[in-house]
Order: C-alpha cells, then sequence, then structure tokens
C-alpha cells in the first residue's frame, strides 16, 4: 500500500518506529506520519481534551500515566485523524486545531500536578502549520524501572466514603486498562515485605535523623559548657522534656554504650555525648 501525503511519500515497507516519529516531529515534518499504524507507543486525537472537565482530565492523565508504565513510553498525538480497516487504525490526515484551542502550559501542569511520580523528560510541544493552526505532541519517554508504577487519581463513585483513591493505567496495545486489585495488592505486598511497612519505614527515618543531629552536636558544641557540666553531673533540666530526654537518649544511647572495660572518664565521655544529644533534639 501507498499513501501520498503532500509531497511525502510513505512506502508500505517503511516501518517508523517511536525515534523515527520524534524524529520527523523534531523537524516540523508530521506530514511523514500518514500512513502510520496504530501502535502500543503512538495515540492520536483529532481533538484536544477537555481539561476543564474531569472526564477530559482523567483522559489526559491515563493516557500519560499508561504509557510511563511501558517499557517504550509513547507519543500523544492531538491533531490527526484515522481510519480504520478491520481491526487495523492508521493516521489518514492531519486535522490541525486553532491556536486558541490549546494551552500547552496547562496540559504541562495538569500531568506534573496529577502523575505520581512525576514523569522524567516529558515535553508538550506545539507544532505550528499554519494560519494560526497546528498539533499538539505529549512526549513521554521511557522511565527509570526504579520509578514504576506511575500512578494517578482514581475517580471513586459519587455515593463513596473514600476520599483519596488512585488507578494504575497500564498500556496494552491500544488500550489502557488499569491494573486490578489483585495485581496491586501483589505489588503492595512486594514492597512492604521489603520496606517492612509504613510505620517500620518512618521510624526508622526517625531514628536516622535523631542520630545525625546528634552527629552534628557532639562535633560542634564546647566539652566544658556550662550545660554540658550540668548533664554530666545529671543536675535536672527545667527546660528539657524528660520524656523527650529519655526517648532521644534510648535511641541513641546503644552506639554510644561504654564498655566494659571502660575508664572512669570514659564513661563521663559517654555520658555527655549522650544527655547533649537529648538537649538538642528537644531545641
Amino acid at each position: 500500500m501507498t499513501v501520498y501525503a503532500s509531497r511525502w511519500r510513505v512506502q508500505a515497507d517503511s516501518v517508523m518506529n517511536i525515534d523515527d516519529v520524534r524524529q520527523a516531529l523534531l523537524a516540523a515534518r508530521p506530514e511523514e506520519l500518514i500512513g502510520l499504524e496504530d501502535s502500543g507507543w503512538i495515540d492520536v486525537k483529532s481533538r484536544p481534551y477537555q481539561l476543564g472537565t474531569p472526564r477530559g482530565k482523567e483522559e489526559l492523565l491515563k493516557d500519560v500515566a499508561g504509557f510511563a508504565n511501558t517499557t517504550t513510553g509513547g507519543l500523544v498525538l492531538i491533531g490527526f485523524g484515522t481510519a480504520k480497516s478491520g481491526s487495523v487504525e492508521t493516521i489518514s490526515k492531519m486535522v490541525p486545531m486553532p491556536r486558541e484551542t490549546v494551552d500547552a502550559d496547562q496540559y504541562r501542569k495538569t500531568i506534573d500536578d496529577n502523575v505520581v511520580p512525576r514523569v522524567r523528560g516529558l515535553t508538550v510541544e506545539w507544532l505550528d502549520r499554519g494560519d494560526n493552526k497546528g498539533i499538539l505532541a505529549i512526549d513521554i519517554p521511557a522511565q527509570p524501572t526504579i520509578s514504576l508504577p506511575f500512578i494517578v487519581p482514581g475517580t471513586p463513585s459519587p455515593d463513596s466514603k473514600l476520599k483519596d483513591t488512585v488507578a494504575v493505567p497500564i498500556r496494552r496495545g491500544d488500550g489502557i486498562p488499569q491494573l486490578s486489585i489483585a495485581e496491586l495488592q501483589r505489588l503492595l505486598a512486594a514492597g512492604w515485605a521489603a520496606t517492612g511497612g509504613p510505620a517500620d519505614v518512618k521510624e526508622s527515618t526517625d531514628v536516622a535523623a535523631d542520630r545525625a543531629k546528634a552527629a552534628r552536636v557532639i562535633t560542634a558544641v564546647p566539652t566544658d559548657a556550662d550545660w554540658v557540666r550540668a548533664l554530666a553531673q545529671q543536675l535536672p533540666m527545667k527546660r528539657v522534656s524528660a520524656k523527650l530526654m529519655e526517648a532521644v537518649s534510648s535511641a541513641l544511647t546503644p552506639t554510644r554504650a561504654p564498655t566494659s572495660a571502660a575508664t572512669p572518664a570514659a564513661s563521663r565521655c559517654a555520658w555527655k555525648s549522650t544527655r547533649s544529644r537529648a538537649l538538642l533534639a528537644d531545641r
């Protein structure tokens, strides 16, 4: 099959991949895409998303996150028409849109504010075709595996009491189904087992922060300061919460505990270090 588009010619034996399409768009030659079959890495639309409506916003986020959750990334091109022959859909023509109907910054902000984590290398570009009309190209590069999966806000039913729900769109062929509850639970279980769960992660992070803060104090505070001497003598300090001091001391003492062979002076030094950490935590 040979398709003519202006002065460009697409041969049936000339197969374009995603990088070829990117090059054609970069060179301002979108006509070269005419005759290209729909695939798992490209989605073309003849009209812009209605970002002022919940439905339009949801569709954009689903399409972008769906490509971000693939190994190839993908392209969303707005301003092309398609024709279907049997089960095969091909790009059949360009349908440039009036410039005032598309705000590239709004598209970019909507994606950045709602797709989690943020899509790295995302570009939203307007390709001018004259007469104040053009095509919008949204390029979603392949993402690092460590960033997957990308999630978007879910759409609970109107009578649902759930406030924060999420969805994980996955691009499969020309469709974008969401991860099933069973698949989502399996992934969450694997992550939970690896990190120990939200409570354990928070506790570990808090202890690490306390240790780092205490280390900075030990190197910065003069050992002959009056309040350090007071701590070494175990005098009461009304400005420091006893409960807080005990909690921080308990978290830090194991790394500073004196050995059985420690001298009295070394024991006093260890006591100073521990109590200094406790005072810093309160401040």
